[in-house]
Protein backbone atom coordinates (compact mmCIF):
# COMPACT_ATOMS: atom_id res chain seq x y z
CA UNK A 1 0.00 0.00 0.00
CA UNK A 2 0.99 3.88 -0.70
CA UNK A 3 -1.10 6.58 0.43
CA UNK A 4 0.19 9.86 -1.29
CA UNK A 5 0.42 13.56 -0.67
CA UNK A 6 -2.87 14.09 -1.42
CA UNK A 7 -4.24 10.84 0.43
CA UNK A 8 -4.65 8.78 -3.03
CA UNK A 9 -4.45 5.37 -1.95
CA UNK A 10 -2.59 2.63 -4.40
CA UNK A 11 -2.75 -1.02 -3.92
CA UNK A 12 -0.94 -3.90 -5.81
CA UNK A 13 -2.72 -7.30 -5.34
CA UNK A 14 -3.00 -9.85 -8.05
CA UNK A 15 -0.93 -8.50 -10.79
CA UNK A 16 -2.61 -4.75 -11.04
CA UNK A 17 -2.42 -1.65 -9.80
CA UNK A 18 -5.10 -0.27 -7.98
CA UNK A 19 -6.47 3.36 -7.07
CA UNK A 20 -8.55 4.86 -4.76
CA UNK A 21 -9.67 8.35 -4.47
CA UNK A 22 -12.31 8.30 -2.13
CA UNK A 23 -10.62 7.08 0.97
CA UNK A 24 -10.57 3.40 0.03
CA UNK A 25 -14.33 3.08 -0.58
CA UNK A 26 -13.71 1.78 -4.21
CA UNK A 27 -10.63 1.24 -6.53
CA UNK A 28 -10.17 1.47 -10.14
CA UNK A 29 -7.95 -0.90 -12.03
CA UNK A 30 -4.99 1.76 -13.53
CA UNK A 31 -2.12 -0.15 -14.13
CA UNK A 32 -1.50 -4.29 -15.52
CA UNK A 33 1.95 -5.31 -14.11
CA UNK A 34 3.97 -7.82 -15.78
CA UNK A 35 3.22 -11.12 -13.96
CA UNK A 36 0.00 -12.17 -11.67
CA UNK A 37 2.24 -11.66 -8.82
CA UNK A 38 3.74 -8.74 -8.93
CA UNK A 39 3.54 -5.96 -6.60
CA UNK A 40 5.75 -3.34 -5.30
CA UNK A 41 7.85 -3.63 -1.93
CA UNK A 42 6.16 -2.28 0.75
CA UNK A 43 7.20 1.59 2.24
CA UNK A 44 10.31 1.33 -0.31
CA UNK A 45 9.08 0.45 -3.71
CA UNK A 46 7.08 3.44 -4.53
CA UNK A 47 7.56 6.71 -4.33
CA UNK A 48 6.69 10.72 -4.62
CA UNK A 49 8.52 13.46 -5.94
CA UNK A 50 6.90 16.34 -3.56
CA UNK A 51 8.14 19.36 -6.21
CA UNK A 52 6.06 17.91 -9.15
CA UNK A 53 4.09 15.06 -7.81
CA UNK A 54 5.36 12.49 -10.18
CA UNK A 55 4.98 9.03 -8.97
CA UNK A 56 6.86 6.11 -9.58
CA UNK A 57 7.43 1.99 -8.42
CA UNK A 58 9.17 -0.69 -9.31
CA UNK A 59 7.80 -3.72 -10.16
CA UNK A 60 9.00 -6.92 -7.71
CA UNK A 61 8.34 -10.71 -7.86
CA UNK A 62 10.10 -13.85 -8.18
CA UNK A 63 9.16 -16.16 -10.48
CA UNK A 64 11.43 -19.25 -11.46
CA UNK A 65 10.33 -20.13 -15.13
CA UNK A 66 11.31 -22.58 -17.24
CA UNK A 67 15.02 -23.03 -15.34
CA UNK A 68 15.95 -19.30 -14.95
CA UNK A 69 14.56 -16.68 -13.23
CA UNK A 70 11.56 -14.55 -15.20
CA UNK A 71 13.13 -10.87 -15.15
CA UNK A 72 10.80 -8.63 -14.43
CA UNK A 73 12.71 -4.94 -13.49
CA UNK A 74 10.17 -2.58 -14.55
CA UNK A 75 10.12 0.90 -13.48
CA UNK A 76 6.84 2.85 -13.86
CA UNK A 77 6.50 6.60 -13.88
CA UNK A 78 2.94 8.64 -13.48
CA UNK A 79 2.93 12.53 -14.29
CA UNK A 80 -1.31 12.58 -13.80
CA UNK A 81 -1.64 11.37 -9.94
CA UNK A 82 -0.99 7.55 -10.95
CA UNK A 83 -4.05 7.84 -13.43
CA UNK A 84 -2.40 6.75 -16.52
CA UNK A 85 1.53 5.22 -16.26
CA UNK A 86 4.20 4.47 -18.83
CA UNK A 87 6.09 1.75 -18.70
CA UNK A 88 9.67 1.70 -18.46
CA UNK A 89 12.45 -1.28 -19.85
CA UNK A 90 15.97 -0.25 -19.05
CA UNK A 91 16.63 -2.31 -16.42
CA UNK A 92 15.41 -5.52 -18.10
CA UNK A 93 18.08 -4.23 -21.09
CA UNK A 94 20.75 -3.71 -18.45
CA UNK A 95 20.81 -7.10 -17.62
CA UNK A 96 18.47 -7.35 -14.15
CA UNK A 97 17.69 -10.98 -13.87
CA UNK A 98 14.69 -10.59 -11.17
CA UNK A 99 13.23 -7.69 -10.17
CA UNK A 100 13.32 -3.74 -8.57
CA UNK A 101 13.95 -3.42 -4.48
CA UNK A 102 14.29 0.57 -3.90
CA UNK A 103 12.61 3.33 -5.66
CA UNK A 104 12.60 5.98 -2.96
CA UNK A 105 12.71 9.67 -2.52
CA UNK A 106 15.03 11.36 -0.30
CA UNK A 107 14.00 14.45 1.68
CA UNK A 108 16.90 14.43 2.99
CA UNK A 109 19.32 15.01 -0.35
CA UNK A 110 16.72 15.97 -2.66
CA UNK A 111 17.40 13.03 -4.85
CA UNK A 112 15.66 9.36 -6.24
CA UNK A 113 17.70 6.33 -5.16
CA UNK A 114 16.63 2.73 -7.55
CA UNK A 115 18.51 -0.17 -6.62
CA UNK A 116 18.02 -3.76 -8.67
CA UNK A 117 18.12 -6.94 -7.59
CA UNK A 118 19.13 -10.08 -7.78
CA UNK A 119 22.77 -10.79 -9.68
CA UNK A 120 23.73 -7.03 -10.10
CA UNK A 121 22.39 -5.87 -6.69
CA UNK A 122 23.30 -2.33 -7.99
CA UNK A 123 22.58 0.90 -6.95
CA UNK A 124 21.66 3.81 -8.70
CA UNK A 125 20.99 7.47 -8.02
CA UNK A 126 18.70 10.50 -10.03
CA UNK A 127 20.08 13.81 -8.85
CA UNK A 128 17.95 15.20 -11.56
CA UNK A 129 14.43 13.57 -10.88
CA UNK A 130 13.83 13.96 -14.71
CA UNK A 131 14.60 11.42 -17.33
CA UNK A 132 13.40 8.32 -15.69
CA UNK A 133 14.25 5.88 -18.66
CA UNK A 134 18.14 7.13 -18.54
CA UNK A 135 20.96 4.81 -17.44
CA UNK A 136 24.46 6.73 -17.33
CA UNK A 137 27.52 3.85 -16.37
CA UNK A 138 30.40 5.89 -16.47
CA UNK A 139 29.24 10.03 -15.20
CA UNK A 140 26.92 11.67 -13.98
CA UNK A 141 24.37 13.12 -15.75
CA UNK A 142 20.37 13.40 -15.87
CA UNK A 143 18.78 10.34 -15.02
CA UNK A 144 19.79 7.55 -13.24
CA UNK A 145 23.78 7.15 -12.41
CA UNK A 146 25.64 4.18 -11.00
CA UNK A 147 26.68 4.28 -7.64
CA UNK A 148 28.14 0.72 -7.31
CA UNK A 149 28.15 -2.13 -9.96
CA UNK A 150 28.96 -5.34 -7.92
CA UNK A 151 27.23 -7.04 -4.88
CA UNK A 152 30.32 -7.07 -3.23
CA UNK A 153 30.36 -3.47 -2.51
CA UNK A 154 27.57 -4.03 -0.89
CA UNK A 155 24.38 -3.20 -2.80
CA UNK A 156 21.40 -5.47 -2.70
CA UNK A 157 19.14 -2.23 -0.37
CA UNK A 158 15.48 -3.55 0.19
CA UNK A 159 15.18 -0.89 2.56
CA UNK A 160 15.60 2.81 2.62
CA UNK A 161 14.86 5.34 5.41
CA UNK A 162 16.01 9.19 5.84
CA UNK A 163 17.39 9.79 9.28
CA UNK A 164 19.00 13.16 10.59
CA UNK A 165 21.22 13.80 8.84
CA UNK A 166 22.28 10.82 6.40
CA UNK A 167 19.96 8.19 4.22
CA UNK A 168 20.50 4.67 5.57
CA UNK A 169 19.99 1.36 3.44
CA UNK A 170 19.82 -2.19 4.58
CA UNK A 171 21.25 -4.60 2.09
CA UNK A 172 19.48 -8.38 0.99
CA UNK A 173 22.10 -11.27 1.18
CA UNK A 174 19.47 -13.81 2.77
CA UNK A 175 21.81 -15.86 4.64
CA UNK A 176 25.07 -14.53 3.60
CA UNK A 177 26.39 -11.19 5.63
CA UNK A 178 24.21 -8.31 5.69
CA UNK A 179 25.45 -4.60 6.16
CA UNK A 180 24.08 -1.29 7.51
CA UNK A 181 24.73 1.31 4.72
CA UNK A 182 24.51 5.24 5.35
CA UNK A 183 25.37 8.49 3.10
CA UNK A 184 25.45 11.96 4.11
CA UNK A 185 26.02 13.09 0.19
CA UNK A 186 25.03 10.48 -2.18
CA UNK A 187 28.56 10.00 -2.96
CA UNK A 188 30.27 8.78 -0.05
CA UNK A 189 29.03 5.48 1.73
CA UNK A 190 29.70 3.71 5.28
CA UNK A 191 29.04 0.34 6.06
CA UNK A 192 28.62 -1.56 9.17
CA UNK A 193 28.57 -5.15 9.80
CA UNK A 194 25.05 -7.01 11.33
CA UNK A 195 26.31 -8.88 14.12
CA UNK A 196 25.79 -12.87 15.03
CA UNK A 197 23.61 -13.89 15.98
CA UNK A 198 21.38 -11.55 13.48
CA UNK A 199 24.24 -11.34 10.61
CA UNK A 200 21.78 -13.61 8.00
CA UNK A 201 18.74 -11.59 8.28
CA UNK A 202 17.97 -8.94 5.62
CA UNK A 203 16.97 -5.73 6.64
CA UNK A 204 14.06 -5.77 4.86
CA UNK A 205 12.22 -2.49 6.23
CA UNK A 206 13.05 0.62 8.03
CA UNK A 207 10.72 3.36 9.10
CA UNK A 208 11.24 6.94 10.81
CA UNK A 209 9.37 7.80 13.81
CA UNK A 210 9.06 11.23 15.06
CA UNK A 211 9.54 11.41 19.12
CA UNK A 212 9.64 14.62 21.14
CA UNK A 213 13.55 14.18 21.03
CA UNK A 214 13.65 13.83 17.37
CA UNK A 215 13.85 10.79 14.78
CA UNK A 216 13.66 7.36 16.02
CA UNK A 217 14.24 4.63 13.17
CA UNK A 218 13.14 1.01 13.25
CA UNK A 219 13.91 -1.68 11.21
CA UNK A 220 12.97 -5.25 10.68
CA UNK A 221 15.76 -8.19 10.04
CA UNK A 222 14.71 -10.96 9.22
CA UNK A 223 14.58 -14.24 7.19
CA UNK A 224 11.51 -14.36 4.54
CA UNK A 225 11.72 -18.01 3.46
CA UNK A 226 10.80 -19.01 6.97
CA UNK A 227 14.32 -20.54 8.05
CA UNK A 228 15.18 -21.09 11.63
CA UNK A 229 16.94 -18.13 12.72
CA UNK A 230 17.13 -15.43 15.20
CA UNK A 231 15.24 -12.50 13.88
CA UNK A 232 14.98 -8.64 15.47
CA UNK A 233 13.03 -5.90 15.14
CA UNK A 234 15.33 -3.10 16.75
CA UNK A 235 15.36 0.78 17.00
CA UNK A 236 17.99 3.50 16.90
CA UNK A 237 17.34 6.84 18.85
CA UNK A 238 20.77 8.77 17.09
CA UNK A 239 20.18 8.69 14.08
CA UNK A 240 21.30 4.78 13.38
CA UNK A 241 24.60 4.75 15.37
CA UNK A 242 23.22 2.63 18.41
CA UNK A 243 20.78 0.41 18.13
CA UNK A 244 18.35 -1.64 20.80
CA UNK A 245 16.65 -4.45 20.74
CA UNK A 246 12.89 -4.44 20.75
CA UNK A 247 11.77 -7.73 20.11
CA UNK A 248 13.71 -10.91 19.14
CA UNK A 249 11.97 -14.08 17.99
CA UNK A 250 12.38 -17.21 15.89
CA UNK A 251 12.01 -16.67 12.47
CA UNK A 252 11.07 -19.59 11.83
CA UNK A 253 8.22 -19.50 13.88
CA UNK A 254 6.97 -16.29 13.33
CA UNK A 255 7.54 -12.89 10.68
CA UNK A 256 7.10 -9.84 12.11
CA UNK A 257 7.07 -7.67 9.13
CA UNK A 258 6.88 -3.23 9.38
CA UNK A 259 4.05 -2.37 7.38
CA UNK A 260 3.06 1.45 7.77
CA UNK A 261 5.44 4.74 7.05
CA UNK A 262 3.14 7.91 6.49
CA UNK A 263 4.61 11.10 4.14
CA UNK A 264 4.13 13.44 7.15
CA UNK A 265 5.55 12.94 10.43
CA UNK A 266 3.96 10.20 12.99
CA UNK A 267 4.79 8.81 16.45
CA UNK A 268 3.22 5.44 15.45
CA UNK A 269 4.11 1.91 14.01
CA UNK A 270 1.94 -0.87 12.56
CA UNK A 271 3.53 -4.20 12.89
CA UNK A 272 1.89 -7.45 11.35
CA UNK A 273 2.95 -10.41 13.11
CA UNK A 274 2.10 -13.68 11.56
CA UNK A 275 2.26 -16.51 14.23
CA UNK A 276 0.75 -20.41 14.11
CA UNK A 277 -1.27 -19.35 10.23
CA UNK A 278 -2.87 -16.43 12.03
CA UNK A 279 -2.31 -12.58 11.43
CA UNK A 280 -2.72 -10.01 13.99
CA UNK A 281 -1.93 -6.08 13.81
CA UNK A 282 -0.19 -4.47 16.48
CA UNK A 283 0.42 -0.25 17.22
CA UNK A 284 3.50 0.88 18.92
CA UNK A 285 3.83 4.35 19.93
CA UNK A 286 6.43 6.47 20.87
Amino acid sequence: IFVGAKEDIFVASSGCLFKSSDGGKSFNNVQVLDSEISWFLSNNGFTEIPSTGELLFGEYASIWFNNQWKSLPYLYWSKDGGETWTKLISFFESGVNKHLHIVKYSNLLNCLFLTDGDNYKRLWINTSLTNFHKLNYTRRKSGWNLVNSLHILKGGHTSMVDGEKRVLFGTDYMGGTNFLVSTKDGKKFRSRIIPDPYRKCPIMNMVALQTPHGKQIWASLYIEAGLPSKSLLMYSDDDGETWYRFLEYNGGQHAVEIISQSVVDTNKLFISVLSGGKRSLYQISV
